[in-house]
């Protein structure tokens, strides 16, 4: 029994792990982001190209968490 338990928190920790990495990549895109709109001379655009990126993260993330909640059923 204790190998099957075992077993199981592994799998939600993957999960968890991948939840995770598309979070941390929001963050770090969005620092880049403010990072390089904020210099002087730099380019506001950016910001935008930022917000895209962020709603692709969400995206992936919240697809996943779907197949996650499916899973754990």
């Amino acid at each position: 029994m204790v190998h099957f338990f075992r077993a199981e928190i592994s799998r939600a920790n993957v999960w968890r792990q991948r939840l995770d990495n598309t979070t941390n990549w929001a963050v770090i895109t969005t620092g880049a982001a403010i990072t390089i709109a904020f210099n002087p001379g730099g380019y506001h655009g950016v910001i935008i190209l930022n917000t895209l990126l962020v709603t692709l993260f969400l995206y992936i993330e919240a697809r996943r968490y779907r197949y996650y909640e499916l899973w754990s059923y």
